[in-house]
Formats: C-alpha cells, sequence, structure tokens
C-alpha cells in the first residue's frame, strides 16, 4: 500500500465519511429507535474498552463506501476490507457479554451476511463495489435482489437489535449503522453520482436502509414474542373447550 493511499484511506476514516458523519448518521438512527420504543430520547452510552476496537473497525468500513466526496477513490474501495472489519466489529462488540447464545446467532448470521455481500462480486469478478453495482445490470438484477434481501434479513441480528442474543453495546453500534446500511448502497444500488447532491442521496438512500431494518426488526420482535407466548405452560387450568 502507497503512502498516498494509505493517507487517502485515513482521510475517509476521519473526514469523509469520517467519525463525524459515521457517529451523527447512528446517534440519529439510535434516537429514532429510543423514542420509538417510549424509552428516554437520549443518553450518551458508555464506552467499553472492546467497543472501542469495534468502532476502529467499523470507520475502517466506512472508508470503503463508494460515497461521493470521499478522499479514497472508487477503485481503491474493496468489498472485502468492509466485510472483515464489520465480521471482526461485531465480535469485538460481543465480548463483554461472553453469551453462548449471542456467540452462535452471530456466527450463523455473519456467515449469511457474507454470502450476501461477496456473492454480487463473484459474479461480476470484481470486490469494488461501485463496480458491481454497475457491472450487474440487466438479466443479472436477480442476484443483487436476492442478496439484498439476505442482507437486510441479517441486519437486525448483526446490529444486536432482536433476540436473546443481542448483546451488542449501543457505544459500539453507533459507528456500524452508517458501515452496514453505506456497504448496501455502495454495492446493490446504482452509484449515486457526484458532489454535495450525490452525497446526500447517498446518504438518504443508507437512511432508507436503517430504516428498514428498523421495520425487519420490529417484525421479529413481535413474532418471537408471539412465539414466547405460545410456548408459556397453561399453569395447569382446565380449559372450557377442554371439559367434558
Amino acid at each position: 500500500m502507497s503512502l498516498q493511499l494509505l493517507q487517502s484511506a485515513l482521510e475517509a476514516m476521519l473526514i469523509a465519511p469520517g467519525a463525524v458523519l459515521t457517529a451523527l448518521f447512528g446517534a440519529l438512527i439510535e434516537a429514532l429507535t429510543r423514542v420509538a420504543r417510549r424509552r428516554t430520547p437520549w443518553g450518551l452510552p458508555p464506552l467499553r474498552s472492546w467497543s472501542g476496537f469495534a468502532i476502529v473497525y467499523g470507520l475502517v468500513a466506512a472508508a470503503q463506501l463508494s460515497m461521493p466526496l470521499s478522499p479514497l477513490s472508487p477503485t481503491d474501495t474493496n468489498l472485502a476490507v468492509a466485510a472483515m472489519a464489520l465480521v471482526l466489529s461485531g465480535w469485538l462488540g460481543w465480548l463483554p457479554s461472553g453469551l453462548i447464545a449471542g456467540a452462535r446467532r452471530l456466527l450463523i448470521f455473519q456467515a449469511l451476511w457474507l454470502v450476501a455481500v461477496m456473492a454480487p462480486g463473484v459474479f461480476a469478478q470484481s470486490l469494488r463495489p461501485q463496480t458491481v453495482a454497475v457491472l450487474l445490470v440487466g438479466p443479472e438484477q436477480g442476484i443483487k435482489l436476492a442478496a439484498g434481501v439476505l442482507y437486510l434479513i441479517c441486519l437486525p441480528f448483526l446490529l444486536g437489535l432482536v433476540g436473546e442474543g443481542a448483546v451488542l453495546p449501543v457505544s459500539a453500534r453507533l459507528f456500524l449503522w452508517f458501515p452496514y446500511c453505506g456497504l448496501f448502497v455502495s454495492e446493490l444500488l446504482v452509484p449515486a453520482g457526484g458532489g454535495l447532491a450525490g452525497a446526500a442521496r447517498f446518504v438518504g438512500l443508507s437512511l432508507l436502509v436503517a430504516a428498514l431494518t428498523l421495520a425487519l426488526a420490529a417484525g421479529a420482535g413481535l413474532i418471537g414474542a408471539v412465539r414466547r407466548r405460545d410456548s408459556r405452560p397453561a399453569g395447569g387450568r382446565v380449559q372450557t373447550g377442554d371439559r367434558l
């Protein structure tokens, strides 16, 4: 890696998209989530040591997005780098809890998510997100559609929004919303164009992906609540319909 490429990658991590935009994006989504759940609108969560490393990997993934105005050229971005950074951030977020249920769930959905991320690149024979978005058109749109559906299904679990094993700290999740949603936009949607308008469109589409993720999380949570209710024992009471 040349010094110029390394400098561009660091600028992308710190400036554009950068830590500020990544944190603001995550803070907005988390605040809306807490309001929807009728909790305190906002409060800065404590930052644990392992969460700090998860944040760094989240910023590494954010630097690989094909966002307009990014110092890193689209030809230098890489799906594999973004995917590995997000996988590592997930495990670093899990470490403080050590819950076995959370580890199993995380492993399964990370494997499915990696298929959704890497399969379009295999068909396009490229690991550059923007190249994959451009090349997979026409009859090959079905590949992106299938990958996009699987990607969205996995996101609520990868972000720790649902399930008993949902252990990802909010302090780490703040910096993962934009990388996860932005990677979906970079790889599976048509490039946003250049300039401020293109950057605004990119962020807007990422917000739409986040909204779909929250909707899926709400649906998964409702299904889980119904299943838990139905699995409860009747407490030995005789139902009217069961009487002889």
